[in-house]
């Protein structure tokens, strides 16, 4: 089974003239170039992705600074007094 699958898009000549000359000053192919790009683009959109989720939890229940601010005295003396 082939790992790889030919595909023909089209895009502005302006946005293929930048790809051409990218994929030149870097020694890839166009194949590369395009792929890094996808996939530098799918991380960007799971990065936002995982933004929304946490905005989405932490409003429905925000922090409680009582809470965070009681967590801290009790965990005092655990760490002592050194300096960090």
């Amino acid at each position: 089974m082939q790992k790889t699958v030919k595909t023909a898009i089209s895009i502005p000549r302006e946005d293929f003239k930048v790809i051409e000359s990218m994929r030149k000053k870097s020694g890839k192919s166009r194949s590369e170039i395009l792929v890094e790009a996808w996939r530098a683009w799918l991380g960007t959109q799971e990065k936002e992705d995982l933004d929304r989720q946490y905005e989405e939890a932490y409003r429905k229940k925000p922090e409680n600074l009582a809470e965070i601010k009681s967590a801290l005295a009790a965990s005092a003396p655990v760490w002592g007094k050194e300096e960090w």
